[in-house]
């Protein structure tokens, strides 16, 4: 770890301890419980499936299924997550421990990852990836008394990115100024083109960072 890193981890977690009480959005509606951590087959290899809603517990349920026989033969964990979000402390819980393994996330066909899973878990992977057909679900974090948005801890969440591959500004540009009722939904397609996706072992798509090459350039869609 650089003296950059040091310095940036430094000022996350002491941003972090000024809104242990913020929370994010719990929406979709659908999902009623706590996440769970299932081992699967696919095309031979071991996947982790990271279903339902993040609250505390969550980083030692992780850990408890990161173990040698469920490390996919490339070295690395894949997590496939879908969760309309939670808790935030409980999600930055979990990024320090997926900080400990080599853990790649994605979000599946048909598969949903919102507020807390989209901005904190899912850019915790090494590689993180939203797949065409994958919706991600932004929006900024709340006072959950007052409902007012909490720039402190947006602030933190855009650093947490930088600190893991994603452009600040990328992130920053989905919850800064988004009240706690609104959110702002991404498809694959659409976290290639602002680089929200990091392609680490996959090679990148044509069109990758497209959204923000234009933004930079003042390009309008017509």
């Amino acid at each position: 770890m650089t003296i950059e890193d040091k310095f940036m981890n430094h000022q996350i977690i002491k941003k972090l301890k000024a809104f242990l009480a913020i929370s994010l959005l719990l929406a979709p509606l659908e999902y009623a419980t706590a996440m769970t951590f299932s081992v699967e087959m696919m095309k031979g290899e071991p996947v982790i499936i990271g279903d339902g809603q993040i609250v505390p517990g969550d980083a030692d349920r992780l850990r408890a299924v990161l173990t040698p026989r469920n490390k996919h033969s490339a070295g690395y964990f894949p997590l496939l997550l879908s969760s309309p979000g939670g808790n935030v402390k409980s999600a930055f819980e979990l990024s320090r421990l997926m900080d400990k393994y080599p853990i790649n996330t994605y979000v599946i066909p048909g598969a949903r990852c919102v507020s807390a899973c989209a901005a904190i878990v899912f850019i915790a992977g090494k590689e993180h990836i939203a797949v065409p057909g994958s919706r991600l679900g932004f929006h900024g974090c709340f006072n959950v008394d007052t409902k007012d948005i909490n720039t402190i801890c947006n602030d933190a969440i855009a650093n947490h990115a930088f600190a893991h591959g994603t452009a600040y500004g990328s992130v920053m540009a989905f919850i800064q100024d988004i009240p706690y009722s609104e959110v702002i939904w991404l498809d694959g397609r659409d976290a290639d083109c602002w680089a929200i996706n990091r392609y680490q072992i996959s090679p990148k798509p044509n069109g990758y960072e497209k959204c923000v090459f234009d933004a930079i350039n003042g390009v309008v869609k017509k």
